[in-house]
């Protein structure tokens, strides 16, 4: 699987680099013609994989058990994969992004935070 270069954005001001960002990651999952998307390959789940690991450090997350982080890692994949969805049907519409509750579901969501 060939992955996409990308260059790292850069926010210029007067010629002076105020701010620059690394690329953003490609795209995981791949989005069939008719609808849907193919189940991630072995490299592609790899991947995933990593980037859990990458969002969980980022956000200070750690799991007590190996069955809560597979739990955990269920639910984000399912996620991810929602918000590529919604960023490949709808490229110029609000893009949505990970979050630091990517790993929980809209149950546990609403419980925790009093939400209806």
């Amino acid at each position: 699987m060939a992955l996409w270069k990308r260059s790292s954005l850069s926010v210029l001001l007067g010629g002076r680099r105020l701010l620059s960002l690394p690329p953003p990651p490609p795209p995981i999952s791949r989005y069939h013609s008719k609808g849907g998307f193919v189940s991630p390959s072995e490299e592609e789940e790899e991947i995933i994989k990593r980037r859990f690991e990458a969002w969980a450090v980022e956000h200070g997350k750690s799991y007590k058990t190996l069955e809560e982080k597979e739990k955990r890692f269920k639910i984000f994949r399912e996620k991810l994969r929602t918000i590529e969805r919604h960023n490949f049907k709808f490229p110029d519409y609000c893009k949505r992004e990970l979050t630091k509750f990517s790993d929980q579901t809209w149950e546990e969501i609403r419980r925790i935070y009093g939400h209806n």
